[in-house]
């Protein structure tokens, strides 16, 4: 059972009477559209699926293709012609000769463009329903199972193939057989401070999904619906949980360039403090806000400009009125 989140689709519709054009994806956001294009033997057409904000795809079918009619064929001189139901794309017609005749020649299958017998595959096969394929029949692929019809193999790849030709001569497969891979099976995703909230439930095979939140007070980072992958690995990585924390800034800070609105950031958020003109910074411009709710390093200060230089002229004042001193003190000695 496949998980839908909303704001997402999954697993495009498959037909039988139509291949897929343009997408190898397997999640689709609202508004994606697929292309689908009608296989030889049905009258050439595009179908068009979208992504819907309900996480389901426009309806889409196998009526769309429709098939192409052959035309009617001509009597045969000392025969029969028998049809099954119609003259579709798929039907067939029967020549039998009447009593005394015996056919001499079979200009049909004679003219028609034929391929080799469809690719094998390992742990796998593929439905055989006639001897021979020619122009536009399509053979499909399935992998074995148990002797309960259990599932053992993952089909990758494309399941329905078709004959088809490039020079209208040499009859060709249009792509290559799919294959059947050991069974896809994900670990029970286990992340800390969270746990699984989609009705997926175990084993998790190829392409099911789940959901997983954090637990209040937690807050997640990285995609909350992972999708077990061909490697039975979890597809995007398992997110984590870090608990919520607010740092704060002081409600005033004096000289600063750049304080906002803004006055708590969230865990692992980083503040860089920029002075205005006349203001010297003190400590380091960039603080990270840490677990337990601290800046580290300590947030920096501005210090006004002009504070600092009376500091540095009383400084030198003092060591002129000091080396002054010393210098009467000095000649009064002598003197």
């Amino acid at each position: 059972m496949l998980f839908r989140s909303s704001g997402q689709c999954y697993s495009p519709p498959k037909l039988n009477t139509a291949i897929l054009k343009n997408s190898s994806k397997s999640v689709f956001d609202i508004g994606d559209t697929l292309i689908y294009e009608c296989l030889p033997g049905y009258m050439k057409k595009k179908i068009i699926a979208i992504c819907l904000e309900s996480s389901s795809w426009s309806s889409v079918n196998d009526d769309m293709c429709k098939r192409k009619t052959c035309p009617t064929p001509a009597d045969l001189l000392n025969g029969r012609v028998q049809t099954t139901g119609s003259s579709q794309f798929g039907s067939t017609i029967t020549y039998s000769c009447n009593e005394g005749y015996v056919f001499i020649l079979f200009s049909i299958l004679s003219a028609a463009i034929r391929c080799d017998l469809p690719p094998t595959i390992p742990n796998g096969r593929y439905r055989k329903t006639q001897e021979y394929f020619y122009y536009g029949m399509v053979v499909s692929y399935e992998c074995n199972t148990g002797p309960r019809g259990e599932k053992l193999y993952d089909l990758v790849g494309q399941k329905t193939l078709y004959c088809t030709s490039e020079d209208n001569k040499v009859g060709i497969w249009n792509s290559p057989p799919p294959q059947c891979i050991t069974l896809a099976k994900c670990q029970t995703p286990v992340i800390a401070h969270g746990r699984i909230v989609s009705f997926t439930r175990p084993p998790y095979l190829l392409n099911d999904a789940v959901e997983l939140e954090c637990d209040p007070g937690f807050t997640m980072k990285g995609s909350k619906i992972v999708r077990c992958q061909i490697n039975s690995q979890w597809e995007p990585a398992l997110p984590m949980c870090f608990r919520e924390v607010n740092c704060s800034l002081p409600e005033f800070m004096i000289g600063a360039q750049n304080v906002s609105t803004k006055k708590t950031y969230n865990f692992g958020a980083i503040f860089t403090l920029k002075c205005d003109e006349g203001y010297m910074l003190e400590g380091s411009p960039q603080s990270q806000c840490q677990e337990d709710q601290r800046w580290d390093p300590p947030l920096a200060a501005c210090k006004s400009g002009k504070y600092s230089m009376s500091i540095l002229l009383g400084s030198i004042l003092l060591i002129i009125f000091v080396g002054v001193t010393l210098a009467i003190i000095s000649k009064h000695r002598e003197g």
